[in-house]
């Protein structure tokens, strides 16, 4: 399946708007995708007024990706703590 990123999906909408005399299908022809997507875009941009889009999985650099691996560490022994006490207690 094909992605498409935020901006494309904007211009879609904006091609369909300039162009209203080729109609949603021809749009949608002309631009390389179904007129069902591009209908989903002008309604979500309509609902919105923003498009919604999820991006890519990936991080921004190994920085940040990092970051996040230290944040979910920190909260995994802050919720073991909290179940089971401080580990010096549990030592003989």
């Amino acid at each position: 399946m094909t992605k498409f990123d935020k901006q494309f999906k904007m211009d879609a909408v904006q091609y369909y708007h300039d162009h209203r005399d080729l109609g949603l299908i021809g749009c949608a022809h002309n631009l390389g995708i179904s007129q069902q997507m591009l209908s989903r875009w002008q309604k979500q941009l309509r609902d919105n007024g923003e498009m919604p889009y999820r991006g890519s999985g990936n991080y921004a650099s190994d920085e940040a990706k990092n970051n996040l691996i230290r944040q979910d560490q920190t909260r995994s022994g802050a919720v073991i703590l909290l179940i089971f006490g401080p580990l010096k207690d549990l030592c003989i």
